[in-house]
């Protein structure tokens, strides 16, 4: 009786397994539909399929990294898709280090700091921002955007990071590009400001380390 048990439970996992690997390939399908990887110098550094619904795949090109981490819900429709850059020095599976002697994020979202630096906004005009920076506000009221946020999530997330690849290429990338220091810390200063405008904010007290601790 318990060889049958251990038979029936090694073939579920070998079945779940094996669901995960198909689920991977597919999530890498729709990452390269929507995005252009080679164009802008990526290739892929890592395939984690081993969580089943969890897919992640991170891209590197020389000096910057872009991840995608899958999230499958109980509903198709709720599914959800993270997007982050990091610097080279990011990891895979970590998101902060310690730099300089300090712990800091080393993942960063695309929204919306990144944009609305490269916007030339102040911290004071990215705080008083009521909506999305203009170019995402656009897609978002688009009627392409406005179909795919109703008819799934991660192809929204990916069809508005096409559209941010094209409008600010090349800018957009080399603000985590390792040999762009000055820049970098002109974008750090700028997060730092941000955050102690917002610091009043809910959502933004206490986080270990502090959100403006960037890397």
């Amino acid at each position: 009786m318990r060889n049958e048990q251990n038979q029936e439970l090694n073939s579920y996992q070998e079945e779940k397994a094996k669901d995960a690997i198909r689920q991977g390939h597919e999530f890498m399908t729709l990452l390269e539909t929507y995005l252009d990887f080679p164009r802008w110098g990526f290739e892929v550094s890592l395939t984690d399929f081993s969580q089943w619904g969890n897919p992640k795949v991170i891209f590197d090109a020389e000096w910057y990294r872009v991840s995608f981490h899958f999230s499958k819900q109980r509903l198709q429709m709720q599914d959800k898709l993270y997007i982050q850059y990091g610097r080279r020095h990011a990891p895979d599976f970590t998101a902060t280090i310690f730099w300089q002697g300090e712990e800091c994020h080393c993942w960063h979202h695309y929204r919306w700091r990144p944009i609305e630096f490269l916007d030339g906004l102040t911290p004071q005009e990215a705080v008083d921002q009521e909506d999305w920076p203009p170019v995402p506000q656009a897609f978002r009221d688009s009627e392409e955007g406005k179909r795919l946020a109703v008819e799934y999530q991660p192809e929204f997330s990916l069809r508005l990071q096409s559209i941010l690849w094209e409008q600010y290429g090349e800018r957009l990338f080399e603000l985590f590009d390792l040999r762009q220091p000055d820049l970098w810390e002109e974008y750090r200063k700028f997060v730092e400001e941000y955050y102690r405008l917002t610091n009043n904010k809910p959502s933004n007290k206490n986080p270990f380390p502090p959100l403006y601790k960037i890397c």
